[in-house]
């Protein structure tokens, strides 16, 4: 009879341990068929006498040689899959301020991955690769050919870089906060994205010595997971990575710690808003620190609601 009732309880064990859902956050990643180009993307490539279906049928290619990418494809949105994307691939350039001693015109050129959920109730992911690249401003244009094979070393790069993005997404929490020490800064950036769109608050202690990383997208990625996971003990670290920061990625930081809270981040954004010289920068902390209060006012009227009594029934 005992013997009888082990059985059955290791069976029952084994049962609801393989009946334990999954979670979705660590589905395999499943990519619709029908890539998508921007208009500036297809712009760009047309100035470059580049074929966007090249591309995109090497983009397929690649996908297809993986492990770790699901293509999915039909008109018939029911047999979509839950967890499905749509990519979307956009190619470009942004302005970045001028080397006034070297007399040069300096640009970031990126290729970046949209992923939007084909279906409500996701959150869409975006992977991008970007470069700096300047030209004497007596050229008055960048020269295709650099630009050429400029693009081709971001494909290339977008390409690891989405594979490294499948392989961890599948990973547990635990696993991507290791790979938060990796030597690979696609591991390490994808690592904190996830953790951040998880909001895995176990890893902050290993997500904020990234704040001194010299790759830039690694560095953006670990403060906007900071960010979303509301990590108070962050604010010091990036008060102390503004103080080497100025101009657009400044009023990011300035953002950031408005989003963050905590007296530090107030008494910090109160400095920056009544003393800096930077009358935009003034404004972006001031504005901070307005929805900051207004945030902590609202979290302590509803805390004082659940607070009082009900009222009694006569």
């Amino acid at each position: 009879m005992r013997l009888t009732w082990l059985v059955c309880l290791l069976w029952t064990g084994l049962v609801l341990a393989g009946c334990k859902k999954k979670d979705p956050s660590q589905a395999p990643l499943q990519l619709y068929r029908g890539v998508s180009f921007t208009t500036a993307s297809l712009t760009m490539l047309k100035k470059l006498k580049m074929s966007h279906k090249k591309w995109q049928d090497g983009l397929i290619t690649h996908i297809n040689n993986g492990k770790n990418i699901q293509w999915f494809s039909g008109k018939d949105t029911k047999k979509f899959p839950k967890n499905g994307y749509q990519l979307t691939v956009d190619m470009g350039m942004q302005p970045l301020p001028p080397d006034r001693v070297r007399k040069r015109v300096r640009l970031r050129w990126f290729i970046r991955y949209r992923m939007t959920p084909i279906t409500s109730g996701h959150e869409h992911y975006l992977l991008q690769e970007d470069r700096e690249y300047s030209y004497a401003l007596r050229d008055r244009l960048p020269e295709r050919k650099a630009v050429k094979k400029l693009y081709s070393k971001l494909w290339k790069d977008g390409l690891h870089s989405l594979d490294v993005f499948a392989r961890l997404k599948t990973k547990t929490s635990k696993e991507l906060t290791q790979a938060l020490s990796s030597k690979d800064v696609h591991e390490q950036r994808h690592a904190v994205l996830l953790l951040g769109q998880r909001k895995y608050k176990p890893a902050v202690d290993k997500m904020i010595p990234l704040l001194k990383s010299q790759n830039r997208g690694v560095l953006l990625a670990t403060i906007g997971a900071l960010v979303r996971l509301r990590a108070k003990k962050a604010a010091v670290p990036l008060i102390k990575l503004s103080r080497q920061r100025e101009g657009a990625f400044l009023a990011q930081i300035l953002s950031a710690l408005g989003e963050i809270g905590g007296e530090d981040a107030k008494g910090y954004l109160f400095t920056i808003a009544s003393s800096h010289n930077n009358k935009l920068l003034q404004q972006s902390a001031q504005e901070a620190l307005e929805e900051l209060k207004q945030r902590e006012e609202q979290a302590k009227k509803a805390a004082q609601q659940r607070q009082a009594p009900s009222p009694r029934r006569k």
